[in-house]
């Protein structure tokens, strides 16, 4: 009895140690309040190209929309600047069963690391943001995850998600709009 206590025990400490130990999350989200937004989130922008073609398809996107930071991080792997990106095609939550089932096949059939597939779906009230890409810019080779993090955050600053107009989604959002420049 107690060999099978101690076997227990050491299974669950690797198991609890491997959980938090999976994600390398670097120095970039450790900082005050005021520090995370102004050198974290205020360098994120976006823009949105909306859709402008008429499209016979039965599923219409009513556009795209690009995050991307405008100002480097180093990265101490490479040695190097990097500029995470990910951009999303907006749907209404119609779509939403959809987009998940395409969502799991991305990520399911994507040749990319695990930080770099796409697939990923976000809702905002009555919207469906779905970044449809196989791969994405989000992780520099130190396998830091700097794109989902912070669109959760700006998602989440949007406090009336209750219409019809994905641009009255748009001017609530804490970053800036502007012309994505790769």
């Amino acid at each position: 009895m107690r060999l099978l206590l101690i076997i227990t025990l050491l299974i669950s400490s690797k198991i609890n140690f491997g959980q938090t130990n999976d994600v390398n999350r670097g120095t970039y989200f450790k900082t005050t309040s005021d520090e995370y937004f102004n050198k974290v989130i205020r360098p994120w922008k976006y823009q949105f190209i909306k859709s402008n073609s008429i499209n016979t398809d039965s599923i219409q996107k009513l556009g795209q929309i690009i995050f991307w930071r405008s100002e480097p991080i180093f990265d101490k792997t490479t040695n190097k600047n990097f500029n995470p990106q990910i951009s999303f095609d907006i749907y209404t939550s119609s779509y939403f069963q959809f987009l998940q089932a395409k969502g799991i096949n991305i990520k399911m059939t994507s040749s990319c690391d695990t930080i770099n597939k796409g697939g990923d779906i976000f809702l905002v009230g009555q919207f469906v943001l779905f970044s449809s890409s196989s791969c994405v810019n989000c992780s520099s080779p130190s396998k830091v995850d700097y794109c989902r993090g912070i669109i959760k955050r700006v998602l989440s600053s949007v406090t009336n998600i209750v219409t019809e107009d994905w641009t009255d989604i748009l001017k609530q959002f804490i970053i800036e709009q502007r012309d994505f420049v790769n």
